[in-house]
């Protein structure tokens, strides 16, 4: 909760690290910020509530920005999940698309207290090309981005029919 990001900090040995936390891999915004901001590694704290967060929304954050994820869980999480570190990927030019679209994850087991030791090389998270034209930081349209400040009550999807619900 609150109203900023938490930093990019340069460390050392690390790199350029930051932190999301819980449920903000759901929102694109929080991940995109970070990537723009030259984030290398993000440590994502989380309780899996579902496996679709860890599944489908934690990768897709991580390969659609080109930056390592370490997200880390308890070993009972209601979502059945393990902890897994989401590699960032490196286009290597004439990919099929399958291959250059999506990350790829190491995950822990659910239920099972492990180590597993990643080699998360710098180098990929500075390659932010999915393709032989997209590069996902400068291929951007800032000046679209007026919707996305609208509140959820003056968008088309969210507007409600009645103001009150049914009981």
């Amino acid at each position: 909760p609150g109203d900023a990001l938490a930093p990019v900090v340069q460390m050392q040995e690390l790199g350029r690290v930051a932190l999301m936390i819980g449920d903000e891999v759901w929102v694109p915004e929080v991940a995109r910020c970070l990537a723009i901001e030259g984030v290398e590694i993000v440590l994502h704290p989380t309780d899996w509530d579902t496996a679709e967060a860890g599944e489908m929304a934690a990768t897709e954050r991580a390969g659609e920005n080109r930056f390592h994820l370490v997200s880390v869980t308890r070993i009972d999480c209601p979502g059945k999940l393990g902890s897994q570190t989401t590699l960032a990927g490196e286009y290597m030019g004439g990919e099929p698309i399958p291959l250059m679209r999506y990350a790829q994850g190491v995950w822990a087991r659910h239920n099972v207290e492990e180590q597993i030791l990643v080699d998360l090389p710098r180098r990929q998270a500075h390659c932010k090309m999915m393709g032989d034209h997209l590069d996902v930081l400068r291929k951007r349209f800032p000046q679209l981005y007026g919707a996305c400040i609208l509140p959820t009550d003056q968008l088309f999807t969210w507007t409600n029919t009645t103001k009150k619900r049914p009981e």
